[in-house]
């Protein structure tokens, strides 16, 4: 599982799996508003990928003000920018980035985010740039006019 979460009012445990399906004491429940607001109640969003061509989860996490912890792959490795002290100081570090697919390679990133997310105002900075990073169509336009040297407008 990648994040539980109880609610002791209704003695109710809710489970989000890798696909974004959440389990309610065992039995899966459809995707949709029940899986985002668990995704954004969490104190961190673990998405241990082999292979990933895109992902939305890390981009809905840093929006909800979910850190991610991702493997180093793929849509994952393109969106995440990984916590350190200079991108922390920069504000532009947005989740915790690991590399080699392993279980101590996981905890390892794991026990960086639990130490981050510990210090109140380098949770601050970290939420608040995950939240304002910018996905849309125009960014992602302006860096494609970048990369292949049309940046003076030319090419609209």
């Amino acid at each position: 599982p990648l994040c539980r979460l109880r609610d002791p009012s209704r003695g109710a445990l809710f489970v989000l799996d890798a696909s974004g399906g959440v389990a309610l004491f065992g039995q899966r429940l459809a995707h949709g508003l029940l899986a985002h607001l668990l995704e954004a109640g969490c104190d961190l969003f673990v998405m241990p990928s082999r292979f990933e061509p895109c992902g939305l989860n890390q981009m809905y996490s840093m929006r909800y003000g979910t850190p991610p912890v991702v493997r180093e792959t793929g849509g994952l490795a393109d969106t995440v920018i990984d916590t350190d002290a200079s991108s922390l100081s920069s504000g532009t570090a947005t989740g915790f980035v690991f590399g080699e697919p392993s279980g101590a390679a996981l905890g390892a990133a794991l026990h960086r985010a639990l130490d981050t997310i510990s210090d109140p105002t380098a949770r601050q900075r970290l939420i608040h740039a995950g939240m304002t990073r910018d996905f849309g169509w125009n960014a992602s336009a302006r860096q494609y006019l970048t990369l292949y040297g049309a940046d003076d407008g030319s090419a609209q």
